[in-house]
Protein backbone atom coordinates (compact mmCIF):
# COMPACT_ATOMS: atom_id res chain seq x y z
CA UNK A 1 0.00 0.00 0.00
CA UNK A 2 1.21 3.52 -0.84
CA UNK A 3 0.52 6.90 0.32
CA UNK A 4 0.49 9.37 -1.29
CA UNK A 5 0.45 13.21 0.57
CA UNK A 6 0.06 15.16 -2.75
CA UNK A 7 -0.15 14.00 -6.49
CA UNK A 8 2.62 16.52 -7.07
CA UNK A 9 6.05 14.47 -6.53
CA UNK A 10 9.74 14.70 -7.19
CA UNK A 11 13.05 15.18 -5.41
CA UNK A 12 13.08 15.79 -1.61
CA UNK A 13 16.21 16.85 -1.84
CA UNK A 14 18.85 18.82 -3.76
CA UNK A 15 22.36 19.94 -3.26
CA UNK A 16 24.02 22.78 -4.89
CA UNK A 17 27.25 25.02 -4.79
CA UNK A 18 27.69 28.73 -4.00
CA UNK A 19 27.39 30.75 -7.05
CA UNK A 20 26.42 26.96 -8.70
CA UNK A 21 23.08 25.84 -9.72
CA UNK A 22 20.35 23.30 -9.72
CA UNK A 23 17.19 21.57 -11.33
CA UNK A 24 14.48 20.22 -9.82
CA UNK A 25 12.27 18.23 -12.16
CA UNK A 26 8.41 17.60 -10.82
CA UNK A 27 6.09 15.38 -12.10
CA UNK A 28 1.88 15.86 -11.99
CA UNK A 29 -0.82 13.48 -12.49
CA UNK A 30 -1.98 13.56 -16.42
CA UNK A 31 -5.61 15.28 -16.15
CA UNK A 32 -6.15 18.43 -18.97
CA UNK A 33 -6.92 20.68 -15.74
CA UNK A 34 -2.83 20.16 -14.44
CA UNK A 35 -1.96 20.30 -17.91
CA UNK A 36 -2.92 23.25 -18.36
CA UNK A 37 -3.04 25.03 -15.20
CA UNK A 38 -0.40 27.27 -13.51
CA UNK A 39 2.94 25.61 -12.58
CA UNK A 40 4.97 27.31 -9.47
CA UNK A 41 7.95 27.27 -6.96
CA UNK A 42 8.14 28.84 -3.86
CA UNK A 43 10.21 29.14 -1.00
CA UNK A 44 8.44 28.52 2.31
CA UNK A 45 8.83 31.08 5.23
CA UNK A 46 7.01 31.39 8.82
CA UNK A 47 3.74 33.60 6.83
CA UNK A 48 3.59 31.09 4.19
CA UNK A 49 4.95 30.02 0.77
CA UNK A 50 6.35 33.17 -1.73
CA UNK A 51 6.31 32.26 -5.13
CA UNK A 52 9.80 32.65 -6.82
CA UNK A 53 8.54 31.91 -10.67
CA UNK A 54 5.28 30.62 -12.02
CA UNK A 55 4.65 29.54 -15.68
CA UNK A 56 2.12 32.51 -16.07
CA UNK A 57 5.35 35.14 -16.70
CA UNK A 58 5.96 35.89 -12.96
CA UNK A 59 9.69 36.10 -11.22
CA UNK A 60 10.27 37.26 -7.67
CA UNK A 61 12.81 40.45 -7.29
CA UNK A 62 16.18 39.27 -6.92
CA UNK A 63 15.52 36.09 -8.91
CA UNK A 64 15.17 37.61 -12.57
CA UNK A 65 17.76 36.50 -14.84
CA UNK A 66 18.74 32.90 -12.22
CA UNK A 67 15.40 31.58 -12.11
CA UNK A 68 13.33 29.72 -14.59
CA UNK A 69 10.48 27.31 -14.76
CA UNK A 70 9.37 25.20 -17.95
CA UNK A 71 6.20 22.91 -18.52
CA UNK A 72 6.43 19.60 -20.52
CA UNK A 73 2.65 19.31 -20.58
CA UNK A 74 3.48 15.71 -22.44
CA UNK A 75 6.09 14.45 -20.12
CA UNK A 76 3.64 15.46 -17.21
CA UNK A 77 6.11 17.38 -15.38
CA UNK A 78 7.80 20.37 -14.97
CA UNK A 79 11.40 21.51 -14.47
CA UNK A 80 12.90 24.79 -12.26
CA UNK A 81 16.32 25.66 -12.75
CA UNK A 82 17.92 28.18 -10.50
CA UNK A 83 21.66 29.38 -11.22
CA UNK A 84 23.97 31.70 -9.45
CA UNK A 85 23.31 30.07 -5.97
CA UNK A 86 23.67 32.37 -2.68
CA UNK A 87 23.35 31.23 0.93
CA UNK A 88 20.46 33.20 1.18
CA UNK A 89 18.90 30.71 -1.61
CA UNK A 90 19.03 27.66 1.00
CA UNK A 91 15.60 26.43 2.60
CA UNK A 92 12.63 24.77 2.05
CA UNK A 93 10.56 25.15 -1.37
CA UNK A 94 7.34 23.73 -3.07
CA UNK A 95 7.37 23.05 -6.63
CA UNK A 96 3.44 23.04 -7.14
CA UNK A 97 0.09 23.60 -9.44
CA UNK A 98 -2.78 26.40 -9.50
CA UNK A 99 -2.76 28.23 -6.57
CA UNK A 100 0.05 28.40 -3.44
CA UNK A 101 -1.16 26.32 -0.43
CA UNK A 102 -3.81 24.19 -1.95
CA UNK A 103 -2.42 21.15 -1.59
CA UNK A 104 -0.96 20.38 -5.15
CA UNK A 105 2.14 20.60 -4.25
CA UNK A 106 5.90 18.96 -3.23
CA UNK A 107 8.30 20.32 -0.47
CA UNK A 108 12.06 20.08 -1.70
CA UNK A 109 14.81 21.35 0.48
CA UNK A 110 18.12 23.10 -1.16
CA UNK A 111 21.23 22.37 0.65
CA UNK A 112 23.77 25.52 -0.73
CA UNK A 113 27.54 24.61 0.03
CA UNK A 114 30.54 26.72 -0.24
CA UNK A 115 33.32 25.10 -1.92
CA UNK A 116 33.93 21.89 -3.73
CA UNK A 117 32.39 18.73 -2.59
CA UNK A 118 35.36 16.18 -1.52
CA UNK A 119 34.22 12.19 -2.45
CA UNK A 120 33.44 11.69 1.39
CA UNK A 121 30.95 14.17 1.30
CA UNK A 122 29.54 12.87 -1.80
CA UNK A 123 28.88 9.60 -0.79
CA UNK A 124 27.72 10.59 2.56
CA UNK A 125 25.45 12.80 1.24
CA UNK A 126 24.28 10.06 -2.06
CA UNK A 127 23.89 7.76 1.08
CA UNK A 128 21.40 9.68 3.00
CA UNK A 129 19.48 10.75 0.22
CA UNK A 130 16.00 9.71 0.01
CA UNK A 131 13.97 9.90 -3.23
CA UNK A 132 9.98 9.24 -2.68
CA UNK A 133 8.78 8.85 -6.17
CA UNK A 134 6.50 6.52 -7.57
CA UNK A 135 5.15 5.39 -11.07
CA UNK A 136 1.98 7.62 -11.37
CA UNK A 137 0.10 5.42 -13.99
CA UNK A 138 0.91 2.01 -12.64
CA UNK A 139 1.20 3.04 -8.50
CA UNK A 140 4.20 1.09 -8.21
CA UNK A 141 7.92 2.34 -6.86
CA UNK A 142 9.36 3.41 -10.10
CA UNK A 143 12.88 2.67 -11.36
CA UNK A 144 14.39 6.66 -11.91
CA UNK A 145 17.54 6.51 -14.64
CA UNK A 146 19.28 9.97 -13.78
CA UNK A 147 21.59 11.14 -17.16
CA UNK A 148 23.24 14.30 -17.87
CA UNK A 149 23.24 17.11 -15.37
CA UNK A 150 21.88 17.32 -11.74
CA UNK A 151 22.94 13.98 -9.72
CA UNK A 152 25.15 13.02 -12.31
CA UNK A 153 27.03 16.44 -11.72
CA UNK A 154 28.03 15.39 -8.43
CA UNK A 155 28.85 12.01 -8.97
CA UNK A 156 31.39 13.45 -12.16
CA UNK A 157 33.30 14.99 -9.19
CA UNK A 158 34.71 11.52 -7.98
CA UNK A 159 37.49 10.63 -10.17
CA UNK A 160 36.59 7.04 -12.05
CA UNK A 161 32.31 7.49 -11.05
CA UNK A 162 29.52 6.00 -13.64
CA UNK A 163 28.11 9.05 -15.70
CA UNK A 164 24.69 7.31 -15.66
CA UNK A 165 22.93 6.05 -12.55
CA UNK A 166 20.01 4.21 -11.99
CA UNK A 167 18.36 4.12 -8.10
CA UNK A 168 15.28 1.94 -6.96
CA UNK A 169 12.85 3.39 -5.44
CA UNK A 170 10.79 2.85 -2.64
CA UNK A 171 6.99 3.43 -1.56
Amino acid sequence: MYQIESPVFGPEQVYGLLKGSVTVKCFYPPTSVNRHDRKYWCKQSATGCTTIVSTSGYTAPGFQGRVSIIDYPLAKSFQINMTELTEADEGTYQCGIGINGRGLSHKVDLDVSEGNYNNQMVSSRLNSLNLKMRDVERRRPALLLVKGKGLTDLLGLIPGSARTVAYHLHP
